[in-house]
């Protein structure tokens, strides 16, 4: 029992300081480390002419595993269609179609599994 909780008081550091490294080096990124299974992203963007690249950061492709990986988006001040290419490469696209706004503000969230 008291070596588990030793490890649950060292991954909750070690996630802090993930945290505070990648608000540093990426402050309009959001990190959550759900410290069993899945890590999660989160932050907010604009379309620019209908599309906007979202960049991850260099270790999302190592920690994470392939599959199962989901993208969530949520218009901001006002609604327009949104779809996504999914997470590969370490990045994603959002578009709009013609009837939607070319500069939609939103919000995502990428979660995906650890590998372990």
């Amino acid at each position: 029992m008291k070596r588990k909780a030793i490890v649950a008081a060292l991954a909750a550091v070690l996630a802090v300081a993930a945290v505070a490294w990648c608000q540093d080096a990426m402050p309009q990124l959001h990190v959550t480390f759900c410290l069993r299974d899945t890590i999660c992203l989160s932050g907010q963007a604009k379309l620019t002419n209908g599309q906007a690249v979202i960049t991850l950061p260099a270790w999302f492709e190592g920690k994470t595993l392939t599959t199962d990986r989901t993208v969530q988006l949520t218009c901001k001040d006002g609604w327009s269609k949104l779809w996504t290419s999914g997470v590969a490469g370490g990045q994603f696209t959002v578009s709009t179609n013609s009837e939607g706004n070319s500069s939609q503000a939103f919000y995502w969230e990428v979660k995906a599994p650890r590998k372990h």
